[in-house]
């Protein structure tokens, strides 16, 4: 019988669907990506169990994201390469850093 592996589906702009493993996530917690033509971030928190994915583009620059290894309200901070600013999973506001204005930036740019 075959194992099931549980993934998570981002299926963009009815052109291109992408599937990001559950063990890959729980391991990486961040996966940077390009969907069709746009750069993405598939981000997971083990600890509340969320899987939100935001498009990776802010003012015309592509940030690439890592994770912190730290919680605020017991949710993974993310922060970009770039410029450092870390952002907060769940809500996608810049808490810390160079963007620190940017807040819920990613709520306009959260994808589904």
């Amino acid at each position: 019988m075959a194992q099931r592996h549980r993934a998570f589906r981002l299926h963009y702009n009815k052109l291109e669907t992408k599937a990001y493993p559950l063990q890959i996530l729980i391991w990486h917690e961040i996966v940077n990506d390009t969907v069709g033509n746009t750069p993405v971030t598939m981000s997971f928190c083990p600890l509340c169990n969320t899987v939100i994915a935001f498009n990776r583009t802010l003012n015309d620059a592509i940030l690439d994201f890592g994770t912190t290894g730290n919680l605020r309200y017991r949710d993974l901070v993310m922060y970009d390469r770039q410029t450092e600013t870390w952002w907060q999973q769940a809500t996608g506001e810049a808490i810390v850093g160079g963007n620190k204005r940017c807040h819920r930036w990613c709520n306009d740019n959260r994808l589904s």
